[in-house]
Order: structure tokens, then C-alpha cells, then sequence
């Protein structure tokens, strides 16, 4: 008997690998994997993955654009108050940016618009304290920078569902007075006209798709109280009924077209209830996918298409800054997040390091007295090295584990002193011109730049080093001393800091190009006695201290992308007078102080990290 061979059929043969595909290149491949001994394929998935947080917990806020590239607006923040607050995401973390002319909750977005053509509209606003006072039918668009007020809505309404673009935008059922209405209306980028109603009154449902190829769906109405899942398709003249939801819910959100929809979290009525359940519009039918990690509700925007987008913020019931993405791919993305390293033999705080996360280097510290231990890490465990020449602490260092550089510090004294680390010994080099602690560092032991630090106060001196010897170069624009730091001897960065002794930090963040240092934009959160790694385009600092605010011990971390600081998740635990050391993806936090003694804690940071769904392909 013949028997057709996949050549045969598809005019191809299957592809022989010794290991299994590992990017997204291989979505639908059929290849034979020679370690497994079995074929493969990579097959389409959905799921959710953690991404970090919102600088400002709330919820009922609205958003619009790409999950790269996203806005979340409004809101209400902790005690009920509204917000003009403005966060944009860029895949990795949120960051702050202009903030609305007019502060309101329960507003409308467009969830099809962009980071730099957005627009919301209605919405509640101060000073009313009861659930729908002061409603507004104010319209702001953002250009990626600031709000500017455009035309009013036709009729004033508040928790609508709305999408579109910022000069085709839809407005669809909502509240006026707390009653639901079935209020339709359109706006060409100038104005706002009314168009037909929508089939059934209700508030707080979600809206998706275009101006002429829109969702309505989900939504409270009022008699009797509940929410039953109704889906309505608009054609830019006229609402007609789809196939309601699975799960009937209101306080949702969700995205994409009309035909390839999504929609997510929300609450339920008899009974009342929290939901995680993600649901999928093919224009026909709706299928129930993978659910959110946490039920919430009053979420923010979906800001995408069908295939990747976010969920941001909400109630879960408390308030929550918490954003999930949505990935529908062959690649299931492994959300970034630190993870429990090998602890350090000794405890200590203030020390040096240098290295990656597979091979660190952590010398030095203070455990109260200075230290000269040095400890070499192999991604799994620590060993004993050759101890410094000078016990210190408060000393910088970077570069790799074989060719790294500390200098400065505090002994009995305020050091000058440069130690050479080879893999095995370190050697004394040329001493600093100026004597300093907490100095900011840069490349390695054959081309290092130290900027920054504290002598008798805070200070701008810049040294770079040959190999030999330091030479003075231009100073920093803002003396601090104990940032987040990284890069080379001609692309550095210097971040954060404190100015002035045990009183205040800054968010000042400064780049240098081998010859001068220019303001970059801040950090969000200001601190000093952070960890940093990373180089001038791809560094995250973490945890820390701001003498002068209401936490001690910081657990936050931001990542800086060469433009911008934003959200990365957080340590496990607070700490500060830490040291890190690794890159911006691929981090390593060392030793430091949590809640007053020092610490031999290390925690690991991984970057978002994508892997194929590969399925075994059997005879059965």
C-alpha cells in the first residue's frame, strides 16, 4: 500500500532540529525534535501573564491604545477621590505622564485609539460625594504629552461603554442620575451628535471595535437589577442584537472588533460576585477562555486587538494598581518577577557588586563593621574568594566578575583607594583624586567612570579610569551621592540619589556620552541606597530609602528603556543600602538592611520572557 508523506502532501519536508524551537518564528511549524524523539507542533493559546503595577492604585478609570504603547486616565483613588492622573504603559511597566484638565471617574475611552490620538469623555467629577453627582459631558484627547478640552457630549452621561478612534469615536448606553440609558452618540473629532438608541438601557457595559463596526456588551439595567450579558452590533447607523455573553456581568472590560472581540473581569448580580472569566466574540458566538489571575472589577481598558492587550487597575474588591496581558500567540509569555537567589555566607549591607546573575560578585559591606569578605556567585550558590586589600563599605563597584573594579568607600576614613578584581585576587589601583562614599560607577577595571558621591556632603565630581589612574571630566549637573547606576565609560546613567544628609532624595535622572551629561526624565519614586543593574538604554533600580518620605524600606523597582522610567514588579521585600549587579533583564539583588539588621538575602529578576505552546504530535 502507499502511504503519503507530508512531503507528498504539502511539498515540504518536516524540519530535523536536535532541541525544540524556542521563539515565536515557529508558530504552526511541524519539525521533529531530535531530543524528545517526537514531532512537534507549535499551536495558538491564550493566557494571561502578570505585568506590573499602575504608579497610583484606582479603579473605574478609562484607557485606550496598544498593550506596547497604552494610557490608563481617571479614576478613583483611595477614599473616594476622583483623579486626573495619567499613566502610559510601554509593555514592560507604567510611568506618569500629563495629567486631565478635569478629574472624574466612571468616564468612556475609546479602546481602539492610541498613546498619542486618545480621547475620553463623560464621566463623574468633584466636588459631588454621592455615587452620580456632578455628571460631566466634558471630551479631553491626548496627544501622547497633554489633554486638550474638546466639544461637550450631546447629552451628559456617565459609566457608558465607548470605543473608536479619536476623530470616529462611539458612545454607547450608560447613567444619567443613576437610571441606565440607551443613549447612542458619535463623535467626527470636533463634535458630538446623538444617534440611535441602543436596543436595551443599561450602565456599565463595554464598548469595542470602530464607529461603524461596533460592540456593545455586558452592562447593569435597572428593572429588575441585573446583568444579562447582551451583546449589541452597531453599523454606524443602527444597533441590532448578537448573541449574548456566557457570563453576565456589568463593571467589565475588554476590546477588539467586532468580530474578533474580547471581554473580561466585571461583576455579576444574583448572585453579586467578583469575575475572572475572559470570553471571546467570534461575530457569531462567544467562547469562554483563560481567566485573569485576579477577579476584579471597575478594571481599566483592554487597549488592543483580540490577540494581546491588558487589564489594568479595578477593585478585587480593594483597590488595585495590578495589570495582567492578554497573549494570544504560539508563545506563552513568562511574566518578569524576582525569584529567591542563593543566600550570601555574610550578612552585610552597604557592600559592592559586580558580575552578572550567573556569575556575580559581592565584596566588602558593612556587618556593623566594614568587611573585606568577597564572595563569588555561580547562579545557584556563593564561595569564598580572596578577601579585599582595604576592608570597606559604602564602596562602588562594576563591571564582569573577571575584570571588575571597586573604589571609594568608608574604612576609618573616607577612601580614595581603587582595588582590581582579576577572578581571583584583587589588586590595588590607582587612588580617586577625591575621596568619596556612595559613589555612582560605571564600566569596568581597564575603563571605569565613578560620578557623584558623598565626601563632607554631596558632591558632582566625574573621574574616568585607564586601567592606572583617574582623571577628572565634567561634572554631573545635580550633586548626590548613592543612585541607581550602570552603563560605560561613554554611555552611563545616574539616577535617583540622596542630596542631602538623612533629609532629602531626588528623582533627577542624567546620562553621559563620553563627554557630557544631559537631564534625562526622572525616576517615578525618589530614593537613594538602591540596586541597581543594567547599562544606559536598559537598567532597573530597586528597593532603597527616601530619608525624608513616609517608607523606610522600599520594595519598589522601575526600569528605565533609554527614554523612560516605569513599573517593574517589586522585591519580595523592602530593603535598602543594597547592592545589585547583572542587567536590566537579567538581574541580581545582594544583601542590604530590612527592618534594621543586615541581611544575607538574594533575589533574582527575569524580564518577561516568551516560550513556544508546543503540542506532541501522536498517531492516536
Amino acid at each position: 500500500m502507499y502511504h503519503e508523506t507530508y512531503k507528498n502532501l504539502r511539498g515540504k519536508r518536516i524540519k530535523f532540529f536536535t532541541s525544540d524551537l524556542d521563539n515565536t518564528e515557529g508558530e504552526g511549524q511541524i519539525f521533529y525534535s531530535d531530543t524528545d524523539s517526537e514531532y512537534k507542533v507549535a499551536v495558538i493559546s491564550g493566557a494571561w501573564s502578570a505585568g506590573s503595577n499602575l504608579v497610583n492604585n484606582r479603579k473605574n478609570g478609562s484607557g485606550f491604545g496598544p498593550s506596547t504603547a497604552a494610557v490608563f486616565a481617571g479614576g478613583q483613588a483611595a477614599g473616594g477621590g476622583k483623579e486626573v492622573k495619567t499613566e502610559e504603559y510601554n509593555g514592560f511597566g507604567w510611568t506618569t505622564s500629563g495629567d486631565m484638565n478635569t478629574a472624574r471617574t466612571q468616564l468612556g475611552g475609546i479602546t481602539a485609539g492610541s498613546q498619542t490620538a486618545g480621547l475620553i469623555f463623560g464621566g463623574n467629577v468633584p466636588p459631588g460625594s454621592a455615587p452620580h453627582a456632578n455628571e460631566s459631558n466634558a471630551t479631553e484627547e491626548y496627544d501622547g504629552t497633554s489633554w486638550t478640552s474638546g466639544n461637550n457630549m450631546a447629552t451628559t452621561v456617565t459609566s457608558m461603554g465607548g470605543s473608536g478612534t479619536q476623530t470616529a469615536a462611539f458612545s454607547a448606553g450608560g447613567s444619567e442620575g443613576g437610571t441606565p440609558k440607551n443613549n447612542s452618540q458619535e463623535y467626527n473629532g470636533t463634535n458630538w451628535s446623538n444617534g440611535n438608541n441602543i436596543n436595551t438601557a443599561r450602565q456599565a457595559l463595554v464598548g469595542t471595535g470602530t464607529q461603524t463596526a461596533g460592540l456593545a456588551v455586558g452592562g447593569e439595567v435597572a428593572s429588575p437589577s441585573s446583568s444579562p450579558g447582551a451583546t449589541e452590533e452597531y453599523d454606524g447607523t443602527n444597533w441590532t442584537a448578537g448573541t449574548a455573553s456566557n457570563t453576565g456581568r456589568h463593571s467589565l472590560s475588554g476590546g477588539g472588533t467586532q468580530t474578533a472581540g474580547i471581554i473580561f473581569a466585571g461583576t455579576t448580580v444574583s448572585p453579586d460576585a467578583v469575575r475572572d472569566e475572559t470570553e471571546q466574540y467570534d461575530g457569531t458566538s462567544w467562547t469562554e477562555v483563560a481567566d485573569l489571575a485576579t477577579a476584579r472589577t471597575n478594571v481599566g481598558g483592554y487597549n488592543g486587538p483580540s490577540s494581546s492587550g491588558i487589564c489594568v487597575a479595578g477593585g478585587a474588591p480593594s483597590l488595585t494598581g495590578a495589570t495582567e496581558e492578554w497573549n494570544l500567540s504560539a508563545a506563552t509569555v513568562t511574566a518578569a518577577a524576582w525569584a529567591s537567589g542563593g543566600a550570601l555566607n555574610t550578612a552585610r549591607s552597604n557592600g559592592m557588586g559586580a558580575g552578572t546573575q550567573t556569575a556575580g560578585l559581592m565584596a566588602g559591606g558593612r556587618k556593623p563593621a566594614a568587611a573585606n569578605e568577597s564572595e563569588e556567585y555561580n547562579g545557584t550558590s556563593w564561595t569564598e574568594g580572596n578577601n579585599l586589600n582595604t576592608a570597606r563599605y559604602n564602596t562602588s563597584a562594576r563591571g564582569p566578575q573577571t575584570a571588575a573594579i571597586g573604589f571609594g568607600g568608608y574604612s576609618t576614613q573616607v577612601e580614595d583607594a581603587t582595588e582590581e578584581y582579576d577572578g581571583t585576587n584583587w589588586t590595588n589601583g590607582g587612588d580617586l583624586n577625591t575621596a568619596r562614599t556612595f559613589i555612582g560607577a560605571a564600566g569596568d577595571s581597564t575603563a571605569a567612570l565613578g560620578f557623584g558621591g558623598y565626601a563632607s556632603g554631596a558632591v558632582t565630581n566625574v573621574e574616568s579610569y585607564d586601567g592606572s589612574s583617574w582623571t577628572n571630566g565634567t561634572a554631573i549637573g545635580t550633586a548626590r551621592y548613592s543612585g541607581c547606576y550602570g552603563g560605560t565609560q561613554t554611555a552611563a546613567i545616574f539616577a535617583g540619589g540622596i542630596i542631602s544628609t538623612g533629609t532629602n532624595s531626588v528623582t533627577n535622572s542624567e546620562e553621559w556620552n563620553g563627554s557630557a551629561w544631559a537631564e534625562g526624565n526622572d525616576m517615578i519614586t525618589k530614593r537613594g541606597q538602591m540596586g541597581p543593574a543594567g547599562n544606559q538604554t536598559d537598567i532597573i533600580g530597586w528597593g532603597g530609602i527616601d530619608p525624608g518620605g513616609p517608607t523606610r524600606y522600599i520594595a519598589v523597582t522601575e526600569g528605565y528603556d533609554g527614554t523612560s522610567w516605569s513599573t517593574r514588579p517589586s522585591l519580595s521585600a523592602g530593603r535598602e543600602r543594597n547592592t545589585g549587579s547583572g542587567t536590566g533583564t537579567l538581574g541580581l539583588a545582594m544583601g542590604g538592611s530590612a527592618s534594621g539588621p543586615d541581611i544575607n538575602t538574594v533575589e533574582e529578576f527575569t524580564g518577561d520572557t516568551p516560550a513556544l505552546n508546543l503540542k506532541t504530535i501522536t498517531d492516536s
